[in-house]
């Protein structure tokens, strides 16, 4: 076998061997959207984070569809603001997100993920002017989102009422009467889209979950909102460093031989 094979043969053992060592954890970068309307039409408006963690997956190893999968505490942590410009989403005209996230659990059952993980917070709906200048402001608690269940709040001079439902990466349907209900599906694939391999560096998650808030001050129905977490599972740096140094060792073979 020439050389440069044998060297390619080798880089893919190592990396083999790698993935078998840490069977059990993958990397991902996370983005978190959490998106707030009236439920009269969508897309809505949207304020989001990003971060980074390690989720444990299946219990075993990866390389199938996920059976369970396990994320860790605070790899979402801040604050994030958005202005919303969009004429039909007023009195709405900035979004103001400050959370952090619980750890996360989440099962496959009749085709899809679904569990819970918490995002303590809260979510500022600015009204008829941006955050910094609002004539007013609905302070939405987070408690149940993500989660279930249902949360009574006065944070000002209007009675809230949240209601949250776990995540899944099936379907969730939004809205107050069937005339507005919205649809919304979250997802899970493997690199280049290949189904049943989402536990793979490359594969990618949506999850999706619906949330509900009725103010004393509404009497045209509640809005609502939609939690979206987008995961893509990446290398692990161990895996990226070997792949680094195979490619090293075949470019100096080539000098060598040219």
């Amino acid at each position: 076998m020439p050389r440069s094979l044998r060297a390619v043969a080798a880089l893919f053992a190592l990396l083999g061997s790698a993935e078998t060592a840490g069977a059990a954890a993958l990397p991902f970068e996370a983005e978190l959207e959490i998106h707030f309307g009236t439920g009269t039409a969508a897309p809505f408006p949207f304020v989001g984070l990003t971060g980074t963690g390690v989720a444990t997956v299946n219990g075993a190893g990866p390389g199938g569809p996920l059976a369970t999968l396990a994320l860790p505490a605070g790899f979402l942590v801040g604050s994030a603001v958005q202005v919303v410009t969009d004429p039909a989403a007023a009195p709405v005209r900035g979004l103001l997100l400050d959370v952090g996230n619980d750890a996360g659990q989440l099962t496959r059952g009749g085709g899809a993920l679904r569990g819970t993980m918490g995002l303590p917070g809260s979510l500022k709906v600015c009204l008829f002017e941006g955050c910094g200048a609002a004539v007013a402001n609905l302070v939405v608690p987070m408690t149940h989102i993500g989660v279930g269940g249902t949360m009574y709040a006065t944070p000002g001079a209007v009675n809230l009422t949240v209601i949250g439902a776990p995540w899944t990466t099936g379907t969730v349907m939004l809205g107050s009467f069937a005339t507005n209900m919205i649809t919304i599906t979250g997802s899970a694939q493997g690199p280049a889209s290949a189904p049943n391999s989402t536990a793979l560096p490359g594969g990618s998650l949506s999850l999706v979950t619906p949330m509900v808030i009725r103010t004393s001050a509404n009497a045209d129905g509640p809005a609502v909102g939609l939690g979206v977490l987008h995961l893509h599972f990446v290398p692990e740096p161990a895996s990226l460093l070997l792949i680094g140094v195979g490619v090293a060792a075949l470019a100096a073979m080539g000098r060598t031989r040219g």
